[in-house]
């Protein structure tokens, strides 16, 4: 078991209060059905095709559990029912991960044809929870402007003043029982609509299961499936170690280390994080002849560096990759061994004392909103963001970034809410660990003189700063799952920078599951392009085939390297001038285009007229048929002239 965790154990125990696995649940309750986008008040169905239901419900459930008779709260439920409701298996819960993410668009949008999201919708109701705490889930303003949630002690006193009792539910046990008490109202809705004898016509399921013709059913015995990503994975082990006998099939995808709960799970984060930065710069140095931003690491690292210091706050001080022969002059290559030692040996005190200097001199106090520092950031997850990266970098180069003028600062904040700081809230509810003051003060004084970004990261976790002054409220179900009957898979990448590979052996030996190691460090690796991948998935979820352990490969980049070239404007001396060459050119278009559209309807307002005097003068039906038929002959002109418009317009502006 991991030291951070439990060497504190006992005095949590004393001061903690440890809520019971075995509370009172709340009662199934009749879900009321509505269109989502009328529920959430937007229009956007997230690609759905028109025949595919997307509907949106709510439970109410328990603040305290403990109490399940006291205070009730809202909390939203998404489902899109089986394409084949004759077939289907009952509901396969998901979710994306956080803890934080909203999750009622978690099946957004829905695959269709062979891919693998359309054989699980083919054969399940897709459903999502919404974690208590988002504001479709009893989510609160609290009484601080949203730059509160920067401070964990601030973000506290502000949340705890509007709700303290909601504000200490905020954990991922009480998130799992409000998924139960959902598994519960649809598997009452299904019994109600005939259940397995399918009474109003639907057939029964090829295993024997519900099927609910309307696609109300939980799964096939009543027991909740599942699929979750990221901390939905650690989310799903706590259900199914509380609710074993309700468990199904669940499939955790890129798993949180039950061992590292939380503050050593940030720090490894952050440690795994560089790791694979640095595999990045060497991705973009393999593709030199695309990007042409250096061909080794260290190179491309520069010029990665030359961006980033000039953004706000210095951007990202880090310790350069090693140096290869191809750093070293030609002259010095013969020899280059011994030198190579030497630059590698003296990198992070020379890239410290240049982060000291810079932030002595004030030359952190960049101005630029370049945005790579958090493009390269959120690039650790998934090799698809490299060439995004590089892209962002080559732009960069070649037309500069944007600065913040002196003085700007944010006006009339908005407020802060719980769901602003949701991953605050469920991180230190249940992290019962008051850190370590010697990685705290470290912390304090490699940020302030130029240490390692990444590693003043791994010791801000290790040290309590994440939660500093933020109590537990709980402490986390110790995870357990010899009660299953069918093993979960679990999927986790090798060099996963968000959940390190750890975290996949870990839980797959705290839950009975099978791993399946994925090559590479993508972060949730099912429905991201990897037909090995997707196939395991779809033949444990949908046929119930439990794999043996293995190692796949990884997926291939799908995001094209480099765009699609414009349209090419007339040379300018500088940057200005080619804009307002381009708003030019486009506002022309425009113009011509607005002139042709006004002709073409013109001339059809013309001839309409003259048409209706003649069926004015005939009053007789056949005349007023013969002009209903030129309205229709004088849509095409009209129609012509406007799709002429827009590709006139997408051609100056280089669109296809």
């Amino acid at each position: 078991m991991n030291r951070y965790r439990w060497g504190v154990a006992a005095a949590a125990a004393a001061s903690v209060a440890i809520v019971n696995p075995a509370l009172a649940q709340a009662q199934p309750q009749e879900i009321e059905w509505v269109d989502c986008p009328q529920y959430l008040g937007y229009m956007d169905r997230g690609g759905l095709a028109a025949d595919v239901e997307w509907q949106c419900g709510e439970v109410q459930v328990p603040v305290d559990y403990a109490d399940p008779d006291g205070r009730k709260i809202d909390v939203s439920v998404s489902r899109i029912p089986a394409e084949n409701p004759a077939r289907s298996q009952g509901a396969l819960f998901g979710n994306p991960g956080g803890p934080g993410e909203q999750a009622l668009d978690f099946w957004l949008p829905v695959e269709e044809g062979t891919g693998p999201g359309a054989r699980l919708h083919e054969n399940y109701d897709l459903v999502a929870v919404e974690p208590r705490g988002l504001s479709y889930s009893g989510g609160v303003a609290c009484d601080a402007p949203v730059t509160a949630m920067l401070d964990p002690a601030a973000a506290y006193t502000a949340c705890m003043a509007a709700d303290p009792q909601l504000v200490q539910s905020l954990t991922t046990a009480n998130t799992a029982r409000d998924m139960e008490v959902v598994r519960e109202s649809l598997a009452a809705e299904s019994n109600a609509d005939g259940g397995a004898t399918a009474a109003d016509g639907g057939a029964t399921a090829a295993d024997g299961g519900a099927t609910a013709a309307d696609g109300g059913a939980t799964a096939a015995d009543g027991t909740m499936d599942y699929l979750g990503y990221s901390y939905g994975t650690y989310l799903g082990a706590t259900y199914a170690t509380l609710y074993p006998e309700e468990t199904g099939r669940f499939v955790f995808d890129s798993a949180v280390n039950p061992d590292w709960v939380w503050n050593e799970q940030a720090a490894q984060q952050a440690e795994a994080r560089k790791q694979r930065t640095n595999a990045m710069f060497a991705w973009i140095a393999a593709h030199d002849d695309t990007y042409h931003l250096g061909d080794t690491p260290l190179k491309v690292f520069h010029t990665w560096k030359g961006i980033t210091d000039k953004e706000l706050s210095g951007g990202m001080n880090l310790t350069p990759p090693d140096a290869t022969m191809g750093d070293l002059p030609e002259f010095v290559r013969p020899v280059g061994e011994p030198v190579l030692d030497v630059i590698n040996a003296t990198a992070e005190p020379r890239a410290r004392l240049d982060g000291a200097v810079r932030a002595v001199t004030g030359a952190d106090d960049g101005r630029a909103t370049s945005g790579l520092t958090g493009t390269t950031l959120n690039a650790a997850g998934s090799r698809e963001m490299w060439p995004v990266v590089a892209r962002r970098m080559q732009d960069i180069r070649q037309y500069g970034a944007g600065t913040l003028a002196p003085g700007t600062r944010m006006i009339d904040p908005p407020q802060l809410t719980t769901d602003d700081v949701l991953f605050t809230a469920v991180t230190c509810n249940e992290n019962p660990q008051s850190g370590d003051p010697v990685q705290a003060a470290l912390a304090q004084f490699n940020a302030q003189t130029g240490g390692n970004a990444y590693d003043v990261m791994a010791q801000r976790a290790r040290g309590g700063v994440d939660c500093a002054g933020w109590p537990a409220s709980s402490a986390p179900v110790p995870l357990d799952g010899s009660g299953l009957e069918t093993a979960p898979l679990v999927l986790q990448s090798e060099h996963d920078a968000l959940t390190p590979y750890p975290g996949g052996v870990e839980l797959a030996e705290q839950m009975g599951g099978v791993l399946v190691t994925v090559q590479g460090g993508d972060h949730g690796v099912f429905g991201r392009g990897n037909e090995a991948v997707d196939t395991v998935v779809d033949d444990y979820l949908v046929d119930g085939v439990v794999p043996q352990p293995q190692v796949l490969p990884e997926a291939q980049i799908r995001m094209p390297l480099t765009p699609p070239e414009p349209a090419p404007l007339p040379a300018a001396q500088d940057l200005d001038a080619a804009m307002a060459q381009g708003f030019s050119a486009a506002s022309d278009a425009v113009k011509q285009a607005a002139q042709q559209i006004d002709s073409a309807v013109n001339q059809g307002g013309t001839a309409k007229a003259a048409d209706a005097g003649q069926a004015d003068a005939a009053q007789d039906g056949a005349a007023q048929a013969d002009a209903d038929a030129d309205d229709a002959a004088q849509a095409g002109p009209v129609e012509q002239a406007v799709d002429d418009a827009v590709d006139q317009i997408g051609a100056v502006l280089g669109l296809e």
